[in-house]
């Protein structure tokens, strides 16, 4: 697959043949680096904020839909949890079966304590990187 981090190095590999003279060559590769740190961070940019207007509507509408659907998220898990705790065994034709649903159940109580607790590592490294890219 070819993404946009193999375009930039294919370009400044070009530049390197292209321009002789180093100074050009080193702020035309420069240009190319902050084109694309910004285009990393107005992609960074949309996401948040289509995460802060979802919140955002959900606190104007005061909507519950949301809040039911993660406790019974919540629920689901957690009593899917305690089936498998308890030692149920599915029989050898649904078990595979068995553990997409436990996979699933994984993910969406991920998804919803994520949504409401927010992610810890990861928002922080972007918030950096958002600090960094906007030169604050």
């Amino acid at each position: 697959m070819f993404g946009w981090d193999d375009a930039i190095g294919a370009t400044l590999k070009i530049i390197d043949k292209v321009i002789p003279d180093a100074d050009k060559k080193a702020q035309t590769q420069l240009d190319i680096i902050k084109a694309q740190q910004s285009g990393e961070l107005d992609e960074i940019k949309a996401a948040l904020g289509d995460v802060a207007s979802a919140r955002a509507r959900e606190m104007t509408v005061k909507d519950r839909t949301p809040a039911v659907l993660a406790a019974l998220a919540v629920g689901g898990f957690l009593a899917l949890i305690g089936v498998v705790v308890f030692g149920y065994q599915p029989a050898a034709a649904m078990r595979d079966l068995f553990m997409i649903l436990v996979g699933a159940a994984i993910t969406t109580y991920k998804d919803v304590y994520g949504y409401y607790f927010g992610s810890s590592s990861g928002s922080r490294a972007k918030d950096a990187t958002i600090k960094q890219l906007s030169g604050e």
